[in-house]
């Protein structure tokens, strides 16, 4: 199993749909479907019945390809806001 952390998450681990390879910089990980994978994991975390933690709530925003002023708009709050969201510093609304 791969522990893939390249996402920003910490519980993600991959059983298959990747290789490891060797080259002359040393061991490297090759992702057969990356897109897909991630699109596999925001659809997990969508349908999850819990709250968002602020790591995954930061993967969101960024596979929407969203700025952080951009989702503040969105949900009428600031960039500043979004940005605790994301630190944790203040809890992520139900609703986000």
């Amino acid at each position: 199993m791969y522990h893939y952390t390249a996402c920003g998450l910490d519980n993600i681990y991959l059983k298959n749909g990747y290789e490891q390879k060797t080259t002359p910089s040393g061991n490297a990980i090759a992702i057969h479907d990356l897109d897909g994978l991630h699109k596999a994991i925001s659809k997990g975390l969508a349908n999850k019945e819990a709250s968002l933690t602020p790591k995954e709530f930061r993967f969101l925003r960024i596979e929407l390809d969203l700025s952080q002023k951009a989702l503040g708009m969105l949900f009428d709050k600031s960039d500043q806001i979004v940005a605790k969201w994301e630190k944790g510093e203040t809890r992520i609304p139900l609703l986000a």
